[in-house]
């Protein structure tokens, strides 16, 4: 394939969530196929990080946009001014927005973009109005436009040809690789661990605080671990998000031990999961789950919600709770936490499940996908 092809990586930050990581371990991946040409839309961070990989080929180009996605209506503004008459004028064939919303594209171009999630449509009480009704329609739109549409699992092709209608010709699935894990060195583990005041023994949830995470109900069957005499505590690493307010506010309820290190770097998320009893996913919805796949690639065992996509992805390498029971999420991690024999069985299942995720497969198939759609 020697056509151009333009990806959007815009959406690759510093301290960015799953689907910042998403972005840059895609589109690195994709850089690694040969005969791959491609223009990279993105940011300062971007140029920055396909400078310092070696093992890249260079991509075809690289528009720097000055703005984030979210700088509205400046974003707009300069894809309606300057992205578009770019991409026509390098005769770009195909343009891929690995990040729910596609840009306004000169005619003739073949459109991609994946859908990490219909969090907006299935949760929607989960986030801000406004915003939920904006993304809803940018979601309706861009998947309404686009050529084909990757979902990282079969539960969101689900969703996406049961609620908005998308044809199933026109939907892939492609799951998300394993995220790379730092190896910290004996000082390094020492110097997190004091940093971070761990306690000895702690269950670990990793991602934004936010309702559709479930961590009030988290932070519940907590309090029921300990009342039953566990002297452990829970560690709440991520950034802050919406309804986080409220999770701190619950964690009042637990005497300190909860704890909040906010967003980690690689280092110290490494000396997280190394360190864990277990870690605890208890989200009500998600799309896929990348900590599942962090957890297993460290060894950790996990306990998670039972919604599809956890489903999906982990298999029978996790301890599964429904999400709506503060009292079923404490039976089980106390099974769990109380059993070093299953933990060893949970944390086997894990490495043996990664088999099955690999970026390298992910690029691959999103390429096919490519091919497909520029063949005569």
């Amino acid at each position: 394939m020697t056509s151009l092809v333009a990806f959007d990586a815009r959406r690759c930050i510093p301290q960015g969530t799953g689907v910042a990581a998403y972005v840059a371990e895609l589109l690195t991946a994709l850089l690694e196929i040969a005969g791959t040409a491609v223009l990279v839309v993105g940011n300062a961070h971007t140029r920055e990080l396909l400078g310092r990989d070696r093992r890249l080929q260079a991509p075809a180009g690289h528009l720097t946009a000055p703005c984030s996605p979210e700088s509205h209506p400046w974003s707009e503004l300069w894809e309606l001014l300057h992205l578009r008459p770019e991409l026509r004028r390098r005769e770009c064939a195909l343009f891929h927005s690995p990040a729910f919303v596609l840009p306004p594209l000169p005619a003739g171009v073949r459109t991609v973009v994946t859908i990490h999630d219909l969090a907006v449509f299935q949760v929607p009480d989960c986030f801000p109005r406004r915003f939920a009704a904006y993304l809803r329609h940018c979601i309706r739109r861009s998947v309404s436009r686009a050529d084909l549409v990757f979902a990282d699992t079969e539960a969101v092709a689900g969703e996406l040809r049961d609620r908005l209608a998308v044809p199933a010709s026109r939907i892939a699935v492609a799951a998300c690789g394993v995220p790379e894990i730092a190896v910290p060195t004996a000082a390094e583990v020492a110097a997190t661990r004091a940093q971070l005041r761990l306690p000895e023994r702690y269950v670990l949830h990793v991602g934004t605080i936010e309702r559709r995470k479930n961590l009030v109900r988290l932070l519940q069957a907590v309090k029921e671990l300990r009342a039953r005499g566990w002297d452990g505590a829970v560690v709440l690493a991520g950034a802050d998000g919406v309804g986080a307010r409220d999770v701190r506010a619950a964690a009042r309820a637990l005497d300190g031990a909860a704890i909040f290190p906010g967003y980690v770097d690689r280092i110290a998320l490494a000396v997280l999961y190394q360190g864990c009893a277990c870690v605890v996913l208890p989200s009500v919805y998600e799309g896929f789950g990348l900590p599942l796949l962090e957890a297993f690639a460290m060894g950790a065992p996990v306990c998670a919600s039972a919604i599809p996509a956890f489903r999906e992805v982990a298999g029978d390498a996790a301890a599964f709770f429904p999400p709506d029971s503060a009292a079923a999420m404490a039976s089980v991690l106390s099974e769990v936490l109380a059993r070093d024999v299953l933990r060893k069985e949970l944390s086997g299942a894990g490495c043996r499940r990664l088999r099955h995720f690999s970026w390298r497969a992910t690029a691959a198939r999103v390429h096919a996908g490519y091919e497909q759609l520029l063949k005569p």
